[in-house]
């Protein structure tokens, strides 16, 4: 399966919000994180890494 974990980094935490996403879009200056099962989540920040071999994607926002 090609699904990714998504994770939110401030500053030195690191918490998982999606085990299953499978689609993330840029949309009026926020990121909507789309899950297998529908579920949506938008979020202010921004991507800092994308792991394709380790299926994760680290999203910074602020403190």
């Amino acid at each position: 399966m090609c699904e990714s974990k998504v994770y939110l980094i401030k500053g030195n935490e690191k918490e998982k919000i999606m085990d299953e996403a499978v689609l993330i879009k840029e949309e009026n200056g926020k990121l909507i994180i789309f899950g297998l099962l529908g579920e949506k989540t938008e979020i202010n920040g921004r991507i800092v890494r994308i792991d394709m071999y380790k299926h994760e994607v680290h999203i910074e926002v602020e403190k």
